[in-house]
């Protein structure tokens, strides 16, 4: 199957109507209990009653199958962009990492000391 790309948002179909409505709804919930985990605890603290319920929604927009095959597409499509990136710069990856050790570390050695390191 061929994925259409359009900016007319007429030729949406309605199963990707679905599936943007539901990440749309879990950002919302993500965003709620995101706050929390920041230690800025901002207006009141959900009862468990809440969290419960709202656990019960996203397990149902995880399972829900629009949505599903949108991330997965998504996924696909991200995985095939970078396979392309590291195809086309695999010399100037290989270069610096030979020079900058931060690039094998996987940090940014002017902001994050690389890992395992004794300071």
């Amino acid at each position: 199957m061929r994925s259409k790309i359009s900016q007319n948002p007429d030729d949406v179909d309605a199963e990707r109507r679905i599936a943007c409505t539901l990440l749309v709804e879990a950002q919302a919930l993500r965003c709620k209990y995101l706050r929390f985990s920041s230690g800025d605890f901002e207006g009141d603290i959900p009862s468990l009653a809440e969290f419960a319920a709202d656990y019960n929604r996203l397990l149902v927009i995880e399972a829900n199958g629009p949505l599903r095959t949108f991330a997965h597409s998504r996924i696909s499509v991200l995985q095939s962009a970078f396979d392309m990136h590291f195809t086309m710069n695999r010399e100037f990856s290989r270069d610096a990492s030979l020079t900058d050790k931060s690039v094998f570390f996987g940090t940014d050695a002017r902001c994050c000391p690389p890992p395992f390191s004794s300071t």
